[in-house]
């Protein structure tokens, strides 16, 4: 018996049937890891190239020509029929062969920057109005909603294909409301907000302050940044309760703020806030044991070393 790899095992059913898209499409993902390879024909192929040959077989085939978007490394590619596309102009082409791919349109909303790109419609369109193009394809995307407020400015809405209107702090809340677990666009909207006292009501009827906003995206695994955030927001007499039952003073926050955290902007946004919170004996004790005041806090963050900590408390000298 032969025992064939995942590549081995295409490239055989390749031999078998050379006219299968799907199988230069699969191979075409597995190359783009591990480099060129040879087709039974002898000739040896990159993501690019595979993907070129899936196009021979079916040449109106709109997800080929995503995927060729996403390995194109290349200004252009000359396709079969003798075009030459750059990244946009194939996402361009995946749009018209499938007008219903909300994907399509917000992965050339992606790419597009400033400025609009005209259609095969003939219609010239801006990346909101992609990413509008993509919630009406698929409305319970969370991602969709992240970007447009990422480009929604302070005080401007932007309307849904549905005609409801929404802000910025509204488009992050209508993303939660599509993908709960996600960590970002409670983040986002916490940042959103100018007031960190102001309760802002969620799609499952929780009104919740900024604070608590990131609380919620840090439970869901938002990176140790969103600690240094809240402890930014929270006055010195609040407290923030997790997920596990846990409650945190500002002071407790700050501790968590600290885990490996190195010296740089962020390390000295934490040792101003220690300087009001580690008053008289106070101090941080780190993982190494070390008892830090907030004098030695800001020696810290003269050096070049990270606080290398794994758990932090809070005692008095």
């Amino acid at each position: 018996s032969r025992a064939f790899t995942e590549n081995g095992l295409l490239l055989e059913a390749i031999k078998c049937d050379p006219k299968v898209w799907t199988l230069y499409n699969w191979l075409a993902v597995l190359v783009s890891e591990t480099g060129p390879l040879t087709l039974p024909c002898g000739r040896e192929l990159t993501a690019t190239g595979l993907l070129i040959e899936g196009l021979r077989c079916s040449p109106d085939n709109d997800e080929i020509f995503s995927n060729l978007a996403n390995v194109l490394t290349e200004d252009f590619v000359e396709l079969p029929d003798g075009r030459s596309l750059d990244r946009k102009g194939l996402r361009v082409e995946a749009i018209f062969l499938n007008p219903n791919s909300a994907d399509h349109y917000a992965s050339l909303a992606d790419e597009l920057g400033d400025g609009t790109i005209m259609l095969r419609d003939g219609s010239e369109v801006s990346r909101l109005q992609l990413y509008f193009m993509a919630i009406r394809c698929n409305p319970d995307d969370s991602s969709h909603y992240i970007s447009v407020a990422d480009l929604v400015g302070d005080g401007d809405t932007f309307t849904l294909p549905n005609g409801r209107v929404l802000d910025k702090p509204g488009l992050y809340v209508e993303a939660i409301r599509c993908n709960p677990g996600q960590p970002l666009p409670y983040h986002s909207l916490a940042l959103a907000l100018k007031d960190p006292l102001t309760h802002t009501t969620l799609a499952d009827g929780r009104a919740l302050t900024k604070s608590q906003l990131l609380t919620e995206a840090l439970d869901r695994g938002f990176p140790s940044r969103g600690w240094t955030d809240l402890v930014d927001c929270m006055t010195d007499t609040e407290t923030v309760t997790r997920s596990n039952g846990l409650v945190l003073s500002r002071r407790g926050v700050l501790a968590e703020a600290l885990h490996d955290c190195a010296p740089g902007s962020r390390f000295r946004r934490l040792t101003k806030i220690a300087s009001r919170l580690l008053r008289g004996n106070r101090t941080v004790q780190l993982a190494s044991g070390q008892k830090a005041t907030h004098r030695d806090l800001f020696l810290l963050g003269q050096k070049t070393q990270i606080i290398n900590s794994t758990s932090v408390t809070l005692c008095s000298a």
